[in-house]
C-alpha cells in the first residue's frame, strides 16, 4: 500500500475529499467506513425506522460523493454528509406519510422504533413527539443534537440566519422534551444497531451512479446545443440572403417607375 493509501493518510479529511473528488474509489470507501453510522443515527431521527434509515443513507452516498466538492471545510465532513444524509431521509420520511395509515408501521407516521429495537417507554414517549413534527424539524434536531452542526451550518444548509435557526431548534426542543436535556435523550434514541455492509461494494455502486449522472449530464449538455443550432441554422440563413453592403461603396439608386403621361385629347 503506498503512502496516499496508508490509514494514517486516509484518515485525514483533506487527503480523503482530495483523493476521492479524482476517482478514488479506496478514498471514499474510507469515508463510508467512518461516517456512516453516524449518518444513519441521523437519518433514523428523521425516519423513525431502522431499515428506512439506512435505505436512506444508501441512497445517499452517490449524492454525497457528487456534492463533495462544495465542501468549505474538510474538517467537517461528518457534519457535512450528515445534512446530506438528512435530506434524503426527509424525502424518504416525506413519501412514507403519504402511505395510507394501515400501511404504516407500528401506527406511528415516521416516528415507529424499529422492530426488535425494544425502546424504553421514554424512547417511545420520544418517538411519539418527534411523530407529531415535519421531517424538516426532525432533521433540524438531529444534526443539531445527533450529528452536532453548529447554528451556522444548520442555517447554511438551510438557507436561514444562524440566529433563526437557533430560535427554531430551541422551539421545537421545547415541543418534543420541554426543559429536559433533549440532546442526551436524542443521541440515547439514536443509538439503534447499524447492520453492516460491503464498504468496498458500496463505493463501487456510489461510483458507477456516479458516473452514469456525469455521462447524463453531459448528454444533455450536448443535446442542448444541437438544439440550439438546428434552430439558429434556418435564421442565420435567412441573415445571409440579405443585401451586403460593401464599405466606401455609393449604393445604387433604387430603380424607379416611371408613370407614362396620358396624352393630349384632341380638342383641348
Amino acid at each position: 500500500m503506498d503512502g496516499l493509501h496508508s490509514p494514517g493518510a486516509l484518515d485525514s479529511p483533506d487527503a480523503l475529499v482530495r483523493l476521492a473528488l479524482s476517482g478514488d474509489e479506496a478514498a471514499f470507501a474510507r469515508i463510508v467506513r467512518l461516517h456512516r453510522e453516524a449518518m444513519v443515527r441521523v437519518a433514523f431521527v428523521v425516519t423513525g425506522d431502522a431499515r428506512r434509515a439506512v435505505d436512506a443513507v444508501a441512497a445517499t452516498w452517490p449524492i454525497a460523493w457528487s456534492r463533495l466538492g462544495r465542501i468549505r471545510d474538510a474538517s467537517r465532513l461528518g457534519p457535512w454528509l450528515c445534512t446530506v444524509a438528512a435530506e434524503e431521509a426527509g424525502r424518504v420520511a416525506r413519501s412514507r406519510s403519504r402511505l395510507p395509515a394501515d400501511a404504516r408501521i407500528a401506527g406511528l407516521v415516521d416516528g415507529a422504533a424499529p422492530a426488535g429495537a425494544g425502546p424504553s417507554d421514554a424512547g417511545s414517549t420520544l418517538a411519539g413527539a418527534l411523530a407529531e413534527l415535519r421531517p424538516e424539524d426532525r432533521a433540524l434536531l438531529a444534526l443539531r443534537y445527533v450529528a452536532g452542526l453548529t447554528p451556522a451550518e444548520l442555517g447554511r444548509a438551510a438557507g436561514m440566519p444562524a440566529a433563526a435557526v437557533a430560535d427554531r431548534t430551541r422551539e421545537l426542543a421545547e415541543r418534543v422534551q420541554g426543559g429536559e436535556d433533549l440532546g442526551e435523550r436524542l443521541r440515547a434514541y439514536a443509538d439503534v444497531p447499524v447492520p453492516p455492509v460491503d464498504i468496498d461494494a458500496v463505493a463501487r455502486g456510489a461510483a458507477v451512479v456516479r458516473h452514469d449522472h456525469r455521462v447524463r449530464i453531459v448528454s444533455l449538455a450536448i443535446a442542448i446545443v444541437v438544439a440550439i443550432v438546428v434552430v439558429a441554422v434556418p435564421y442565420l440563413g435567412d441573415r445571409g440572403a440579405a443585401p451586403v453592403t460593401v464599405p466606401g461603396a455609393t449604393p445604387s439608386p433604387a430603380p424607379t417607375t416611371e408613370t407614362a403621361t396620358p396624352s393630349p385629347t384632341p380638342g383641348d
